[in-house]
């Protein structure tokens, strides 16, 4: 689940989640109608030979989540990435309803 941060500062919006295990090549990020879907899947598989024994262990990781981001959000203004077990998607924040990003300059 995403924890969504507002930086007025910077105009950004920030959404985190915690991904352990995984890096930042194991992450996909995808925009489409108005969705951001973060997944990821990835295996690992370990065998140790003993001399009377033999262990194959095999794991699986598999997630997709997706959150409603502001119209009008293209995926190369997006940045994604993971540190220490935490996968952090930064976006710009939109303009306020009834503002258009843009000001009018008056002359006198």
């Amino acid at each position: 689940r995403f924890n969504l941060r507002e930086n007025e500062g910077q105009n950004m919006v920030t959404a985190s989640m915690a991904v352990p295990g995984m890096s930042t090549e194991d992450v996909q990020v995808a925009v489409r109608d108005g969705q951001l879907t973060v997944s990821s899947e990835r295996t690992h598989s370990l065998e140790e030979q003993g001399e009377n024994y033999s262990i194959s262990k095999r794991s699986y990781k598999k997630f997709s989540q997706t959150l409603s981001i502001p119209e009008g959000i293209k995926e190369d203004q997006i940045q994604t990435t993971v540190q220490n077990g935490m996968l952090t998607v930064t976006f710009p924040k939109p303009p306020a309803d009834g503002q258009s990003g843009t000001k009018s300059i008056t002359s006198s």
